[in-house]
């Protein structure tokens, strides 16, 4: 009964307070509640204001919110929250605020004993208004406030990204991390994918476009250090489809455009019993805007040394009595950074810090070598440097100054750019529309369309030059290594094209009492078609042995080899080999779900959860990488519950959840995995808990159905261990999909804590955490790992028979294709810590992030066993042992900024130095700066055009911190590309306009 008595209370003391305490009408703060349901807009304004807003459940149910903008006093927030809802609120004291219909009877029925009873957590449960009647006095304003007793009603839940069942509160059993559209924007990245990479929680080896990885026009994120493609990514809880020119690993977050983007939820834990396939690492949930009766334009540019990018998006929403609509649009396109035009990659000569020299011979101008073992004709060695200035026909001579020494430049594996050349652009739209008072049907269609460029390099390798060229002096064969001016050729490039489209439509509606259903069918598809551009350095064209110097190539000059024509046609004969490939991934489905309350227990309700889902996935390719057209498709059948145990007005509170979902696959079978969590509070302020969950990922259907490679080995370097380590000619190799292949699955545990202090505006969260990941699915690291194993693999190695030598036979074929060869253990504790203070110089959000990494073991090689990858760096798998972010966020009026940190501690380099030691790099921060000035909030500009604008400015690696040096071939040339940003210190500016 101590809640109730306290709920009098509060009632009785509002008599002869002012209508609107200072607390409530005084302190001003930058306020951006999206358009959404009532009861949620008004959870997220208590969060924000630390104050507690009293009403019944039954006055805010299906009402929307239009929300809230602005620099605004909790007063000013509250009004725009409520407007047009039928809705008023009364003023308590200065934290506690009543909230009520405009027309209010005087009198009403008491609560049952029972609810006061059950209601321990008052303040996590909304207690609301039993029947007020309110009597304004005639003199000062002030307002007497008589009431029944006040009826206890529990606070709606709301939907959360890991749970099919809303929660009540901000926390639940598994920790999820929200980052807001302000966050995201503040961050100054340019994509999803960047700001993602950020996180402490995301590995830093995340695919963002790396300059030399296997996919570079893509981009991911990779929660907990797992391989790529070990993160589920969704759109409003519904699966991205995945990149059909990764051959289906993964889904590009470039296809999303930031500008839909309302918030992005992380969880960093296995989720399959939610979500199905894939979430072995966890899931990031991408949630669009639900904007309500605007139109926005916003354009953003940013640039740093050499480089530069534009954003250009719109966006259009309207609301109405029975439905809503949104469209937005966004424009991105970003230029090129060069090798050259950066000083770690200018230089590829690292032997002044103690490591190797990763230049090329293949340069413009080149180097002759000699045919035969002899000296070239006329010097005194086997090379020699073609001199710089040389043009027409040279003369022995002119070499005399270069003889023995070769020519070096930039390696001719690393692509000439290092940020490729980008556009892309996307359409979203969502809308609802309330069929009748209990069923809404909605939808969300996107389009995106994304192009990337990247340059290859055109050689010759040891082109044999005849002694009938004209221009070659030496009047015998010799060998020639050249680069060609690619401005000569007329720039090849490769190109990546993908289109990404979705469609969802479904519907939703309420039943009895709090029974819930919805059902949604959707479809996706990804097509990508590239063009692969490569040099052919082997090339020998007719043109090498032409006698007429009209149409003979010069490779002994350092300029134009040939005319403009005569390059063109060399070039389409067979110097430059494009590929061409045409790919789509399509996914379809369906799915039904029924949520409410089965009956009630002391400590409240016990809410299930059950649903089934149908899903479809499809391969198609044509061109490289062999043609063929491959699906499958599944089923599944999932259950949650939802089970309060003990609630107190000691304010105590113990809840248990679980969830089980089973997958029928139509190739390799079924996956069953279930989740469990506790949530308990030993006090209002303690939360406690922990999970578990088991996780799956399904083989990509490349990996199982691709089209099968073989080949012809007639010497090699391979050697047999079970013929005395004789070396193995003459065999074939098999190589492509395996039909065998079982899925890859994972178990994630997690015990933590979150304590956050009422009316103090301090939070923290800490949380002990471990994934494992077992059968993962990749390719041999070797032939030979085959060989010196054969025992564990023996249907990979094929043999004739014994022969008389009593030895094995002789080794006739090794099959390669992918298998479930390596098991993953991960293991860290996370920390979250943010404080929010109000002052007379403004709002302070200082805060702090870390991920500490204390294990990172895996099984990938049986020669070597279990290793230790933690904080040593590697181009398949591993975590620095610390990533964090500290900063501050500010807000007084019409001005905000934030200054954020982000920090990757100290880890070994990827390859050891010449003398065999390995460097330690890391323990750096980048600084990030922005600013903002709304003007709508100035006082200047309270009307008017200019009341519409935000401008904001900001800072990417404020110190110009360039990379550090790094003894890596990849994800970058002498500098780690998977940990620093090459760009350098990047400026950027953003403007938006809000009609």
């Amino acid at each position: 009964m101590r809640a109730t008595a306290l709920a009098a209370a509060l009632c009785i003391s509002a008599v002869g307070f002012s209508a609107t305490p200072n607390a409530l009408a005084a302190i001003r703060k930058n306020t951006n509640i999206a358009e959404q349901d009532l009861g949620s807009a008004l959870r997220v304004l208590e969060r924000d204001r630390s104050i507690e807003l009293i009403y019944l459940s039954e006055d805010v149910r299906k009402l929307r919110s239009p929300g809230a903008s602005g620099d605004l006093t909790s007063e000013e927030a509250l009004r725009q929250l409520l407007e047009g809802t039928g809705l008023t609120f009364r003023v308590l004291d200065e934290r506690t605020v009543t909230i009520l219909p405009v027309s209010l009877p005087a009198s009403g029925t008491a609560a049952e004993p029972q609810a006061a009873e059950r209601s321990g957590f008052w303040h996590r449960f909304h207690l609301a208004r039993a029947n007020f009647a309110e009597d304004l006095t005639s003199g000062g304003g002030e307002k007497n406030i008589t009431s029944t007793a006040p009826e206890l009603v529990e606070l709606e839940t709301v939907q959360v990204t890991g749970s099919r069942l809303g929660r009540v509160g901000d926390e639940g059993a598994q920790p999820v991390l929200v980052f807001s559209r302000e966050q995201i924007q503040r961050s100054g990245q340019s994509s999803v994918a960047e700001f993602l990479r950020t996180l402490p929680e995301v590995s830093g080896a995340s695919m963002v476009e790396a300059p030399n990885g296997s996919y570079p026009h893509t981009a991911t994120v990779q929660l907990r250090g797992l391989p790529a493609g070990r993160t589920l990514m969704l759109v409003n809880g519904r699966r991205l489809p995945v990149s059909a020119t990764t051959d289906g690993s993964f889904a590009n977050l470039n296809a999303i455009p930031e500008a839909a983007i309302e918030r992005i939820d992380v969880l960093p834990q296995g989720a399959s019993a939610i979500y199905g396939s894939d979430a072995l690492a966890g899931v990031v949930n991408i949630i669009t805007r639900k904007d309500v009766d605007m139109t926005t334009v916003s354009a953003k540019s940013g640039f740093a040394d050499g480089i530069s990018d534009r954003t250009f998006s719109a966006g259009w929403a309207r609301s109405w009595e029975r439905g809503s609509a949104l469209v937005v649009g966004e424009y991105y396109d970003r230029t090129a950074l060069f090798k050259d035009e950066r000083d770690t990659t200018r230089n590829l000569d690292f032997t002044s810090r103690g490591w190797r020299d990763l230049r090329s011979t293949v340069c413009n101008p080149g180097t002759v070598y000699s045919a035969t073992a002899a000296n070239l004709p006329g010097l005194n060695s086997t090379t020699a440097a073609i001199p710089e200035g040389i043009t027409g026909a040279p003369t022995i001579s002119d070499f005399a100054s270069t003889d023995g020494t070769v020519n070096r430049c930039g390696s001719a594996n690393l692509n000439t750019s290092l940020i490729f050349p980008a556009d892309r652009y996307s359409v979203m739209a969502t809308g609802d529309f309330k069929v009748t008072e209990n069923t809404t049907v909605f939808a969300e269609l996107q389009f995106s369309r994304l192009h990337h460029e990247f340059f290859p390099v055109v050689y010759l390798s040891r082109a044999l030059v005849p002694a009938s060229n004209p221009y070659n002096p030496f009047g015998t064969a010799v060998r020639v290594d050249y680069e060609f001016d690619s401005a000569l050729l007329g720039n090849p490039a490769s190109t990546v094209d993908e289109k990404v489209s979705r469609a969802v439509l479904g519907a939703h509606g309420d039943i009895a009492g709090d029974w819930q259903w919805e059902t949604n069918v959707w479809g996706a598809r990804d097509n990508s078609w590239t063009t692969f551009v490569n040099g052919n350095p082997s090339f020998v064209p007719p043109e090498l042995s032409s006698t007429d110097p009209a149409t003979a190539l010069n490779l002994f000059t350092s300029g134009a080899p040939a005319s403009q024509d005569v390059l063109m046609r060399y070039m389409s004969s067979g110097l430059v080999i494009r590929s061409p490939r045409n790919s789509w991934n399509t996914t379809t489905g369906g799915n039904a779900v029924l949520r409410g309350s089965v009956f009630t227990l002391p400590a409240g309700d016990l809410s299930v959860a059950v649903g089934a889902e149908y899903g479809r996935e499809q391969y198609e390719n044509i061109g490289l990488r062999g043609n063929f057209d491959v699906s499958r498709n599944n089923k599944a059948a999932f259950a949650e519950v939802r089970v309060p145990v003990l609630a107190r007005a000691s304010s105590e509170m113990l809840t248990l959840s679980a969830a089980l979902r089973r997958d029928d696959y139509s190739d390799f079978g079924n996956a069953t995995t279930p989740q469990f969590g506790i949530e308990w509070y030993p006090f209002e302020s303690l939360l406690i808990r922990a999970a578990y969950a088991e996780a799956f990922r399904a083989p990509e259907l490349y990996t199982v159905y691709g089209p099968g490679l073989s080949g012809l080995i007639s010497t090699s370097t391979l050697t047999d261990p079970r013929r005395n380590n004789e070396f193995i000619n003459g065999y074939t190799y098999q190589a492509g999909g395996n039909a065998s292949l079982q899925p890859e699955t994972g178990r994630s545990v997690s015990v933590g804590l979150v304590w956050n202090p009422t009316d103090s505006g301090f939070r923290t969260a800490l949380n002990w955490w471990k994934v494992s990941m077992t059968d993962r699915i990749s390719a041999f690291p070797s032939l030979q790992l085959i060989l010196n194993n054969e025992s564990l693999f023996p249907e990979r190695v094929t043999r004739a028979a014994p022969g008389s030598d009593g030895l094995a036979g002789r080794v006739l074929d090794v099959d390669y294709s992918a298998l479930n060869l390596g098991d993953i253990w991960v293991e860290g504790i996370d920390l979250d810590v943010s404080y929010r203070v109000e002052t007379a110089m403004g709002t302070w959000s200082p805060s702090l992030r870390a991920t500490r990494y204390t294990r990172y073991d895996a099984l990938l090689n049986p020669s070597i066993g279990v290793d230790d990858y933690l904080a040593k760096a590697n181009t398949d798998i591993w975590v620095p042992k610390l990533r964090a972010t500290a900063g501050t966020g500010w807000n007084l009026g019409a001005w905000s900024a934030s200054l954020m940190g982000r920090y990757v501690g100290k880890y070994r380099d990827y390859n050891p130095l010449n003398n065999g030691q390995y460097l330690q790099i890391g323990g750096r921060v980048l600084w990030d700066l922005n600013t903002a000035w709304d003007l709508g909030q100035d006082s200047s500009f309270r009307d008017g055009l200019l009341s519409k604008l935000r401008v904001a400015i900001g800072v990417v690696n404020l110190f110009d911190s360039e990379p550090q040096f790094s003894a890596s071939t990849s994800p970058g040339y002498g500098f780690d590309g998977a940990q620093g940003d090459i760009r350098g210190r990047y400026i950027y500016g953003d403007i938006s306009i809000r009609f």
